[in-house]
C-alpha cells in the first residue's frame, strides 16, 4: 500500500484569510489617516498663502518704486482683484467683510513689472475674479486676504 506524503510548504486557507483581513484593515486605517481630499485642500491653501504673500510683496515693491504711493483704487475699502466690472462682491475670510461689486483691476501697473499674471485662487479664481482682496489699513499698511480658503482656515497678510 502506497502512502501519500503531505507537503508543508504552502499556506492554509485560514492563514491566507487572516493576512487578507489584516491588509484590508491597514489600508482602511491609512486611507482615513492620509485622506487625499484633505491633502489636496491643504496644498491649495499653501498655494493661496504663498500667492497672498506674493501680492503683498508686490505692493511693497510698488510703493518703493513710486515713492510710497499705492496703485490707484487701493484705499480702506476691501476690493477683490480682477478684471470683472461686476459680481465681485463676496465675503472675505478673516474680516467677514464684503468686497465691492466691481473688482479692482491692477493688471496695468503690476503685470510685466511685478508678476507674469495676477495670481488667483487655485479652486475658485480666474483672471476676472481672483478671490484675493486688498485694502489699506488704518496704519497705512496693505492688507491682502484670501476670500475662499478651505478647511475653515483664515489667510491674510499685512505689510
Amino acid at each position: 500500500m502506497a502512502r501519500k506524503q503531505r507537503s508543508d510548504s504552502g499556506f492554509t486557507l485560514i492563514e491566507l484569510l487572516v493576512v487578507l483581513v489584516i491588509l484590508v484593515v491597514l489600508f482602511g486605517v491609512f486611507f482615513v489617516i492620509f485622506s487625499p481630499e484633505k491633502r489636496v485642500s491643504e496644498a491649495r491653501n499653501a498655494q493661496r498663502f504663498e500667492e497672498i504673500r506674493s501680492i503683498a510683496g508686490a505692493f511693497s515693491t510698488y510703493e518703493v518704486d513710486h515713492s510710497g504711493a499705492t496703485p490707484e483704487g487701493v484705499d480702506t475699502t476691501l476690493r477683490m482683484l480682477g478684471t470683472s466690472q461686476e459680481g465681485c462682491d463676496t465675503e472675505c475670510g478673516v474680516l467677514e467683510e464684503k468686497t465691492e461689486n466691481a473688482c479692482l483691476n491692477l493688471e496695468a501697473p503690476f503685470v510685466g513689472n511685478y508678476f507674469g499674471r495676477i495670481p488667483y485662487d487655485p479652486l475658485h479664481g480666474s483672471r476676472e475674479k481672483t478671490y484675493y482682496a486688498v485694502k489699506k489699513t488704518e496704519a497705512d499698511q496693505v492688507f491682502v486676504v484670501a476670500c475662499r480658503p478651505e478647511l475653515g482656515e483664515h489667510m491674510a497678510v499685512e505689510r
